[in-house]
């Protein structure tokens, strides 16, 4: 991957209760998005592990192209094509019969803007995925 100016918005975790390589799984399952994040309206699958993503609801990115990559314990979104481009690091350590899940949001380009007036909004939001990707996976244990 192209080196690119990374400058790291926000951290979230949470503890899920199922073992990491399940939660790998779902992280790594594009069409599963559209079930813990709900504002995503449609998915298509795109070329190389990406995904077009459209949002009816208000977004910071209504259209984006998201990549999805793994490495180790580590998934890692990538989004571009969208107002603003950003890379969602998911860190991934297993804990006795859970997994802590630590979501770090890096912008992908210099937008001071988004940072001064985006970075609560857009935190709480993933914050609210990230717990929506946690209730999916012990649901469906």
């Amino acid at each position: 991957m192209e080196e690119l100016l990374m400058k790291k918005l926000f951290t979230n975790t949470v503890l899920i209760k199922e073992n990491l390589s399940k939660v790998q799984q779902v992280l790594m399952d594009g069409p599963q998005l559209m079930r813990w994040n709900p504002a995503i309206s449609s998915l298509k699958n795109g070329t190389n592990n990406s995904f077009i993503i459209h949002r009816n609801d208000p977004a910071i990115n209504s259209d984006e192209v998201l990549t999805i990559e793994s490495k180790d314990q580590q998934v890692s979104y990538r989004s571009i094509n969208g107002r603003l481009e950003y890379q969602l690091i998911f860190n991934l350590v297993e804990k006795v019969g859970s997994t802590l899940v630590t979501e770090d949001f890096y912008l992908l380009k210099d937008e001071t803007l988004a940072i001064v007036f985006l970075q609560p909004i857009a935190k709480q939001a993933f914050n609210r995925n990230l717990n929506g990707l946690k209730r999916i996976i012990e649901i469906n244990k």
